[in-house]
């Protein structure tokens, strides 16, 4: 698994640790998978994923804390980046 900086700064003031960020990690993977058996009662694979993905999220923004502003790129950045490239 490849954290983001933040994560590894999370990682390393202590807030949280790899072993933890694992098993909540794997305990939703294995929740997603009885799901995706029984994918028809949840309302189709697609739902299954949007789920699972949103309790990743969840997870995440628990034992990390929000994303800091400085990694979230700005919409100006972004089309500036994209201008550069043409």
């Amino acid at each position: 698994m490849k954290l983001k900086k933040w994560q590894k700064r999370a990682i390393k003031h202590g807030i949280v640790t790899v072993q933890d960020w694992e098993k909540l990690k794997a305990q939703t993977y294995a929740a997603g998978v009885k799901m995706a058996e029984n994918a028809e009662q949840h309302g189709g694979i697609a739902k299954v994923n949007r789920e699972i993905l949103k309790e990743l999220k969840r997870l995440n923004r628990l034992h990390f804390g929000k994303i800091p502003k400085e990694f979230k790129p700005k919409l100006r950045e972004l089309e500036s980046k994209l201008k550069d490239l043409d």
